[in-house]
This record gives structure tokens, C-alpha cells and sequence, in this order.
């Protein structure tokens, strides 16, 4: 049961459906809607307006994570790397970017959570849901072998030893059949000398 709980509650509750967004989801919108936003702020070299690297469906919140599309036109002449400032930067857009993990502007997180403590916290959360739920699945086993093992004990009943007497005991019926063979041949033997 531990195992069906870990698939059909905590990996349901990260992919999310009909009735829940679901924390990759949340993830996948998060890093996508900082990304775009911080490319769109800055300018390429050239001085034209970033546009966004991240499309997904947002009448579909529980999907988020499935309909992620990169921009298949954008180029390296397209991406914006220059922070318009003032004063402009010109590699601002990509250290933005590179501090967005950790960030703990209210903008970069995920309820209260830099990106990549709520990344770490969703891991932990299935690792430990798994690991409790196979620890449960081999408790279930032991003590299902030594329930059985109790009952064999407390019945007394071995079945290696009763086939092994149930042979003895055919064996057994084999001679004294065999004897009565013998007895009825030595009295036919001696009716007939008489």
C-alpha cells in the first residue's frame, strides 16, 4: 500500500491534475516566467528588445510542465544579455540568471522558497515518501515469513516429514502385502500335502 501511496499521491501531487496544479508544474511556470522576464527586460547587443525563451499553455495550469517549448526561432544574436540599467551591464541579463536558483527576491520564489530550495524540498519529499514506503514493504514481508513460520510451529505439521511418513507407511502396506502373498502360498502348500 506504500508504494501505490507514494504513486498515486506524492508523484500525483508533483505532476498535478484536473484538480491541482502540481509542484513541477509551479516549477517549470516559475523558472519560465523569470527567464522570460529577465530577457525581455535587457537588450541584445545591438540594442533591440530580449524576447522570451520559454513558451507553455497557460489555460492549462496542470500542464505547464508538459507544453514547455523553447522559442524555436531565437538565436544567439536574439538573446539579450545587456542590462539596460541605469547603468547598463552588459553581461547583467546572464548574472540575473545565474543567481536565479538562489534568489530570495519575492518575484524568484516558489511560496516562500528560493527555486532551488523548493526543487530540493519536492526531491526530498518523493525520496523520503519512497524509501518509507519500501522500508513498510519489507516490514510487510518479514513479518508475513515469520507469521507463517509461527504457524507452522504451532500446528506441528511439516510436509517434508508427513510425505516422508506417508511413504513409510506405503512401503509398510507393500511388505504386508507381500507377507500375506507368502502366508496364503505356504497354507495353500500345506492344504495340499495334507
Amino acid at each position: 500500500a506504500g508504494l501505490l501511496n507514494v504513486r498515486n499521491t506524492v508523484l500525483a501531487s508533483m505532476q498535478g491534475n484536473g484538480e491541482q496544479k502540481g509542484a513541477l508544474n509551479q516549477l517549470a511556470q516559475q523558472v519560465a516566467d523569470r527567464v522570460n522576464s529577465s530577457l525581455t527586460s535587457a537588450q541584445t547587443a545591438s540594442g533591440q528588445a530580449g524576447c522570451p525563451l520559454f513558451a507553455y499553455n497557460p489555460a492549462s495550469p496542470a500542464d505547464v510542465a508538459q507544453t514547455l517549448t523553447l522559442d524555436p526561432n531565437i538565436t544567439a544574436a536574439t538573446l539579450a544579455p545587456v542590462n539596460p540599467g541605469p547603468p547598463p551591464v552588459s553581461n547583467g541579463a546572464a548574472l540575473q540568471l545565474a543567481g536565479l536558483g538562489n534568489s530570495t527576491a519575492p518575484a524568484d520564489q516558489i511560496p516562500g522558497q528560493t527555486i532551488l530550495q523548493y526543487l530540493s524540498n519536492m526531491a526530498s519529499q518523493a525520496g523520503q515518501s519512497a524509501s518509507d514506503a519500501q522500508t513498510g514493504s519489507n516490514l510487510h514481508a518479514q513479518l508475513l515469513a515469520q507469521s507463517r513460520s509461527l504457524q507452522t510451529q504451532i500446528s506441528g505439521v511439516s510436509l517434508d516429514a508427513e510425505a516422508a511418513q506417508v511413504l513409510q507407511l506405503q512401503q509398510g502396506y507393500q511388505a504386508a502385502g507381500k507377507m500375506v502373498s507368502v502366508i496364503n502360498a505356504l497354507s495353500d502348500a500345506l492344504l495340499n500335502m495334507i
